[in-house]
């Protein structure tokens, strides 16, 4: 071959020597101190034997250290420990290292993190789909908004009873399997609402005023939306409860959608018709405002 065109892989190492010469000889290591002079290892550092890492692990460029742990739900939930983590990381770490560590959070945290997401996105396609569900059905804007507010009302009930039963019986967090118990919860609810209003306008179409359409429908309907509620409810008890055999897993959201559903179905019966009395008066008395230039 042509001379400059040979790869010749050069290795350096030190003699095979007994510990105690490794320790004298890393001691005696020449460094360059702030003066351009150099000095020995053991002048400015003080050397001693620790246990190490078998492995040292990179990602992304940078060393990393894995913390790995099973979590026994029965004492605390992994959202617990990572919160205590995040709030007790300055107090855990040296001052000095804060700057110079930075923490992730993996395995069931980083799921459940991107499982959140993906939810929160396909919780706005199903508000979506539902307004416009509605607003064929009744050929208006104004009548889904009515429907559609027993939805925050089911929401509140999910997180007054998670917070009884954290008070009073056991630790119950809004994990992302009950969160997914209120966004199933969003379909289940709506069906009151509904079944109510589709009565009140057939009666407002007939000729009745809005207050005896109202009345009227809450009279006809009361049984039909107590019995759609009652009928889910009883179903979901068991699987939230474990009556006959308790799913951690299910359980939290059988929860939240039938606590949400009973809150949601008493509040829908009062307020929501309220809300629509309230709403076509306002609607009708900016109708009938004069226009003025």
């Amino acid at each position: 071959t042509r001379w400059g065109t040979d790869e010749v892989d050069v290795t350096i190492r030190f003699p095979e020597i007994s510990a105690e010469q490794q320790l004298r000889h890393l001691s005696s290591l020449q460094i360059p101190n702030s003066n351009g002079g150099m000095v020995t290892l053991d002048k400015v550092a003080q050397l001693k034997e620790k246990s190490g890492f078998t492995t040292v692990r990179h990602k992304d460029g940078a060393r990393v250290i894995n913390v790995l742990a099973n979590v026994d739900s029965n004492i605390i939930t992994s959202y617990e420990i990572n919160s205590l983590v995040r709030e007790n990381q300055t107090k855990w770490l040296a001052p000095a290292l804060n700057d110079f560590i930075e923490v992730n959070y993996g395995g069931e945290n980083e799921k459940n993190e991107e499982s959140m997401v993906d939810l929160l996105i396909a919780f706005a396609i199903a508000m979506l789909a539902i307004f416009f569900l509605l607003a064929i059905q009744f050929n208006n804007l104004g009548y889904p908004v009515a429907v559609m507010l027993a939805i925050p009302f089911g929401a509140v009930g999910v997180i007054i009873s998670f917070y009884l039963h954290t008070l009073f019986w056991k630790p119950m967090p809004l994990s992302f399997m009950s969160t997914l118990g209120i966004v199933a919860l969003t379909g289940v609810v709506v069906n009151s609402s509904l079944i109510l209003l589709v009565f009140i306008q057939r009666y407002m179409k007939e000729g009745l005023s809005r207050h005896d359409a109202i009345i009227k429908a809450g009279r006809r309907r009361l049984r039909a939306v107590l019995l759609t509620a009652v009928t889910t409810i009883v179903g979901l008890l068991p699987t939230a409860y474990g009556w006959g055999g308790l799913d951690p897993f299910v359980s939290s959201m059988a929860l939240a959608l039938s606590w949400g559903l009973i809150f949601a179905t008493l509040i829908t019966l009062v307020v929501i018709p309220a809300l629509f009395l309230a709403g076509v008066d306002i609607f009708v008395r900016k109708k009938k405002q004069p226009v003025t230039s």
